[in-house]
């Protein structure tokens, strides 16, 4: 069972099409983000969950941010016997109000318009 986030970026594609560095930059700075939102956000016990959350790149333009322990999705989603204690999915929504201070910042370091 999984979560997948989708944004729409067809905006955003026709400014950087001619800026792949822009793009490639924008899309490891967003993961990042997430993945320090979700490491605070993270229910702390022993701090395996906290320290197993990692941005990892899967292919162009793709990254995947996920935690690297066996019961992390039970935090996150919750049991018949347990309450959720999400952490991703909160970070995500985090990140999502800030997409356009980091794009911007990478567009203006790229001077991209």
């Amino acid at each position: 069972m999984g979560m997948d986030v989708k944004i729409d970026t067809k905006g955003l594609e026709r400014m950087i099409k001619n800026s792949p560095a822009a793009r490639e930059e924008g899309v490891k700075t967003t993961a990042f983000v997430i993945q320090g939102y979700a490491t605070m956000l993270a229910p702390y016990k022993t701090g395996a969950l906290a320290a197993s959350v990692k941005a990892e790149e899967q292919g162009r333009d793709v990254y995947w941010v996920r935690d690297g322990v066996n019961y992390g999705i039970y935090q996150e989603l919750g049991t018949k016997f347990m309450a959720a204690h999400p952490f991703l999915w909160p970070a995500c929504e985090k990140a999502k109000s800030q997409l356009a201070s980091i794009w911007r910042a990478v567009l203006e370091r790229r001077n991209v318009t």
